[in-house]
Parts: C-alpha cells; structure tokens; sequence
C-alpha cells in the first residue's frame, strides 16, 4: 500500500516538474 501511494506521489512530482519546465 505505501509503495503505491510513494509511486503516485512520484508521477505527481514528475508531472509538476514537467509543467514547471514550461
């Protein structure tokens, strides 16, 4: 359960990352 929520928590990191980049 927790390593989930850690890889969902990641893939929304990387999506913000992503956006700030633009």
């Amino acid at each position: 359960m927790i390593e989930k929520i850690q890889n969902i928590i990641l893939r929304h990191e990387k999506k913000n990352v992503a956006l700030n980049d633009f």
